[in-house]
């Protein structure tokens, strides 16, 4: 609980200072503007597949905003906040991440002052720490918590593509070098790697 906490006041912080820190900008790359972007997703999983021996389905919700302010034109740095939340019958999991991230997009902040018809392409790279409860159910009867830690790092390219003055569709790819393990067991940390395309909005402020 108390990581939980810890998790949302520091990315609650990182909102207020960013959001009062204004500058006049005429470009949404420039120095001073801010990026708002996040998704959330929610999925109903059964069938043979996914059901567990009871017949009870997979519930699943996930969001994940971030924010970002650069502070050179191009130049973005912020953070993500990780949320999701899973139960099957009477096992469930949550998890927690906060993460730092850095993000630069290249082209003039002075083409398209307004940002309209703008494409930046973009890197980023970014690092996550993420702590997971998982209520499963034992052998003998009753359910029990298991607390799985994982750090996630990922590099990713992309595109941004205004299609307002605010709004940019957003294309990303990434890779991302995971590790995890289980608190307080002495075992090494697993670890694995993944490739993944995401898809979105992004919102400038300047």
């Amino acid at each position: 609980m108390r990581e939980k906490a810890l998790f949302v006041q520091i990315f609650a912080i990182v909102i207020f200072m960013l959001c009062n820190n204004s500058f006049p900008q005429d470009s949404p790359i420039g120095k001073g503007s801010k990026i708002i972007s996040g998704n959330f997703s929610f999925s109903s999983k059964g069938g043979e597949l996914n059901e567990n021996n009871d017949g009870d389905r997979l519930f699943t919700i996930e969001f994940d905003p971030a924010v970002n302010f650069f502070i050179s034109p191009g130049l973005a740095i912020g953070g993500k906040l990780l949320f999701s939340r899973s139960s099957q019958g009477d096992e469930n999991s949550t998890t927690w991440g906060i993460g730092p991230e850095i993000n630069y997009f290249f082209g003039s902040s002075n083409d398209h002052p307004q940002g309209k018809g703008s494409t930046y392409p973009f890197i980023q790279a970014g690092y996550y720490y993420m702590s997971s409860v998982h209520n499963v159910r034992i052998f003998y009867g009753g359910t029990t918590d298991i607390t799985q830690i994982e750090t996630k790092i990922r590099f990713g390219a992309g595109v941004a593509h205004m299609i307002s003055s605010a709004v940019a569709i957003n294309i990303l790819a990434v890779y991302d070098i995971d590790s995890d393990k289980i608190k307080d067991h002495e075992e090494l940390p697993d670890s694995g790697n993944q490739y993944g395309l995401y898809a979105g909005l992004l919102i400038f402020l300047y």
